[in-house]
């Protein structure tokens, strides 16, 4: 039977397999080629560090997918639908809400309306229909995260989702006070991101299984490591050079790392303590 095996559904590295290929573009254009961004993506993009931190995002998102196609174990990319189901739901109601500022004869915007219109269903089905499959036990040789790691993430993914709202029901007033200059659309767009981050948070909380949690932060890693070398490298278009966002994406890289190798270590001498 297909419940409890632990495998992932054709239909579910297929979805995979269609978006990587999207997703590398998206991060090739918005991270490398953002003077020629509208042209090449739905619409321009400024600054260049915005462009950067989106085309980070979804190179971060590619390897997760990357990652869906080829593993054998559901469980361990499981909890990295939700947060993307997060995201795609803020980018359609972002482009709903925003309608009149796209170019809907533009190429590039014809194929973000159409992901964005059907991955908000996708996501779920494919989900619900994958979720049986969890055995909801611990890999043979696997860690179990720690009670104050659980809650940590799971407090700092409530801190980032609430900080999607603000950002999706207060632009204006988000764009205010953010370090760089940002558009009412770009809040919102950076809103969905933050969901993706608080939604991430708050799915690894309840799980005790590091094997559930790796990949997980393996793509944050990507994300966020490439945001930083963004970031040093955009330093002009922030209102101040020294702020509180490169910090915490300095900070928050390190932090990505420093649970990477405090799991990894209590994996090895779990694996080590078997019989």
């Amino acid at each position: 039977m297909f419940e409890r095996s632990d495998r992932i559904r054709i239909e579910t590295r297929l979805l995979a397999v269609i978006v990587v290929p999207i997703l590398i573009m998206a991060f090739i254009y918005l991270y490398f080629l953002q003077p020629r961004s509208a042209e090449l993506f739905a619409w321009e993009i400024n600054p260049p560090i915005m462009a950067a931190f989106v085309g980070a995002g979804y190179l971060g998102g590619s390897y997760y997918f990357i990652r869906v196609i080829f593993e054998r174990r559901w469980h361990r990319v499981a909890a990295g639908l939700w947060p993307v189901g997060a995201f795609v739901w803020f980018m359609f109601l972002t482009t709903i809400l925003h309608w009149e500022r796209f170019d809907k004869g533009h190429f590039p915007f014809q194929l973000w309306l159409a992901i964005y219109s059907a991955t908000p269903f996708l996501i779920p089905i494919v989900w619900w229909r994958n979720r049986p499959a969890d055995p909801g036990t611990p890999e043979a040789v696997d860690a179990t995260v720690p009670d104050w790691l659980r809650l940590l993430t799971g407090g700092i993914g409530a801190i980032f989702f609430a900080f999607a709202l603000v950002c999706f029901l207060f632009p204006d007033f988000v764009a205010g006070v953010w370090f760089w200059k940002i558009s009412p659309l770009m809040t919102r767009v950076l809103g969905g991101w933050s969901a993706l981050m608080g939604t991430g948070g708050l799915m690894l909380f309840p799980d005790r299984r590091w094997s559930a949690w790796r990949i997980q932060i393996e793509s944050m890693f990507v994300w966020h490591f490439l945001v930083v070398i963004a970031c040093f490298a955009n330093l002009g278009d922030f209102h101040k050079p020294l702020n509180f966002f490169v910090i915490g994406e300095s900070a928050g890289l390190l932090g990505f790392v420093a649970i990477y190798v405090h799991m990894t270590r209590r994996a090895r001498v779990s694996s080590e303590s078997q019989p």
